[in-house]
């Protein structure tokens, strides 16, 4: 009995013993963290030596795929930054096209029984502190994290018209561009199409939408048309009409606030390559009286390949690129033509024009003259499209010299980019919600008219010296003589930046308030991060002052 005893124990003991040895190895393997200093040049090899280990990401991870077949995907991709197409980051067939195209194909993780989140998974979420067991070289475990950001709970509290005021200055007109893919009386399943489109038009609330694939003539620009007037409660809304049939079924058109603005001469129609998509329209503001034009337009598309002058090249910019140059041409020789009799020069282009920001026909507009807001206010962070995993913007805001000073701000409405494919109106998950409404996310603008309006050339070097591009790891920012002549200035630092910054998230922003203004509370991890001041002069009227790199060690 004492010999079975004392066995027993010595078993006991063992299993004590063995028990508490996996609870130390576990928590000592949970402590293992995976460092990426730089998410923009981080690379999936970096995991192999992990495998079968616990291990925690010392930055948020992000979700990169939204092709998952259910509501709450189990096995989902992520990565330390979003994943941008090539040509939307860089020229065509330039080396650094080419360095995107490579870290891209090492930049994602599959996670698998990714169930933490409880709600409608989006791309675009951010995971922070995730832990994970590694099982593979590329393939993670999900263990724990915590999801923000990015969600529809997020998106419908979005304040829209805020968003375009970010730098300090409030606008007067709120102005969309937005592709409703294929909208179309004769749709098998367009009550739920209607309902999708019109609940996000509904929110977005813009005194002008100029629209794209509307499929069909005046009787789809008067159902949307009475849509926004029931459900915002305005009750002046209006589209312009044309002679185009009802049996078109890709054209563009304008639905517009009466009581804001009021269209001056008719409705121009430019038919180069493709016919009825390409528009363009002088508004007058009635609260200023001043004036300028819209231009809303629908490019020909990169699918097909194309022949002859419109083959594809294979410099990541599709087929029929040369028709886009040719589109684009044609709309700065139709505003030649506008400007013939309305006063003002003001110049705002919009619309899907099946080009990234860094493909020929949209470095046609900036070669000539034009600014990409997207590039303007969110550098190389922006998108509005997904495809194939990658994001970019085939959605564009572009102005002229004299309408740059008046924008007060432009902000992508994520509605549509991030959302699972089966949320579509035609799809298995369809609602009546405006997310998935389009497979594009509209575009919005925002402006404050005004005949003074000046875009202030200053020198950078006032602004930032050389101690702030470079800092050590913890350090704060210090802006030096940012004010400039007693003048107000307004800062937005994005977090996260690498070499051509990428993840553009507003890390911090507010106003400079004295000559060396700390940037409070901030304590920089390493990477690479984008700092942008504004400038404001004495009609209070925006001027960027300062675009740099802060690369923190």
């Amino acid at each position: 009995m004492h010999t079975k005893y004392l066995k027993n124990m010595r078993t006991i003991r063992h299993t004590l013993f063995m028990i508490i040895a996996c609870v130390n190895i576990t928590f000592a393997v949970a402590q293992t963290h995976i460092p990426i200093e730089d998410p923009t040049t981080w690379s999936n090899t970096a995991l192999k030596p992990y495998i079968g280990q616990t291990v925690q990401f010392n930055v948020p991870m992000y979700v990169t795929t939204n092709k998952s077949v259910q509501e709450q995907p189990t096995t989902i991709s992520i990565a330390p930054r979003l994943l941008f197409t090539p040509t939307n980051q860089a020229l065509p067939l330039s080396a650094e096209a080419e360095q995107v195209t490579k870290l891209n194909q090492v930049a994602t993780l599959t996670l698998n029984n990714a169930s933490g989140y409880r709600g409608t998974m989006r791309s675009g979420m951010k995971i922070y502190n995730l832990k994970a067991r590694v099982t593979d070289a590329t393939t993670l475990e999900y263990i724990s994290g915590e999801w923000r950001g990015n969600s529809r709970t997020d998106l419908e509290n979005t304040d829209i018209g805020a968003m375009v005021d970010r730098w300090g200055k409030e606008h007067t007109l709120l102005v969309c561009g937005m592709n409703i893919e294929n909208y179309r009386l004769t749709e098998k399943n367009h009550a739920i199409q209607r309902q999708k489109v019109s609940a996000a038009l509904a929110k977005i609330k813009a005194d002008i939408f100029g629209l794209v694939e509307v499929g069909g003539g005046s009787a789809v620009m008067n159902e949307l048309k009475d849509d926004l007037n029931r459900l915002t409660g305005f009750y002046d809304y209006e589209y312009i009409r044309d002679n185009t049939s009802d049996k078109v079924l890709q054209r563009s058109g304008y639905i517009y606030r009466t009581s804001k603005v009021m269209p001056l001469g008719e409705m121009q129609m430019n038919n180069t390559r493709v016919a009825d998509r390409k528009r363009m329209q002088a508004f007058q503001e009635k609260g200023s009286g001043e004036v300028f034009i819209y231009s809303i337009n629908h490019f020909k598309a990169k699918s097909g390949g194309g022949s002859g002058q419109d083959a594809d090249q294979h410099d990541g910019q599709g087929g029929s690129n040369y028709s886009r140059v040719e589109e684009a041409k044609s709309v700065l020789r139709e505003y030649s033509y506008e400007r013939s009799y309305v006063s003002d020069p003001d110049i705002l282009i919009m619309g899907d024009l099946n080009a990234h920001g860094k493909e020929d026909p949209i470095t046609y507009f900036t070669k000539n003259g034009l600014t990409d807001l997207h590039r303007y206010y969110h550098a190389d962070s922006s998108y509005s499209y997904m495809y194939s995993g990658l994001l970019g913007y085939l959605d564009h805001a572009i102005v002229n010299s004299t309408m740059l000073p008046q924008v007060t701000g432009m902000y992508v409405f994520h509605i549509n980019s991030d959302e699972n494919d089966n949320y579509a109106y035609d799809r298995s998950y369809a609602d009546n919600t405006m997310f998935r409404c389009s497979d594009h996310d509209p575009v919005i603008v925002g402006l404050k008219l005004s005949a003074t309006a000046t875009e202030p050339t200053l020198s950078t070097e006032n602004f930032i010296n050389s101690k702030n591009t470079a800092a050590l790891a913890g350090d704060r920012i210090i802006i030096q003589n940012a004010i400039g002549n007693n003048k107000p200035a307004y800062y937005q630092l994005y977090n996260h930046h690498g070499m051509m910054i990428m993840n553009g998230d507003v890390y911090t922003d507010t106003y400079i308030v004295d000559e060396e203004h700390t940037i409070p509370g901030v304590y920089l991890l390493p990477g690479v991060y984008l700092l942008i001041i504004q400038y404001y002069d004495d009609n209070s009227e925006q001027g960027t002052v300062y675009r740099g790199k802060v690369i923190v060690y």
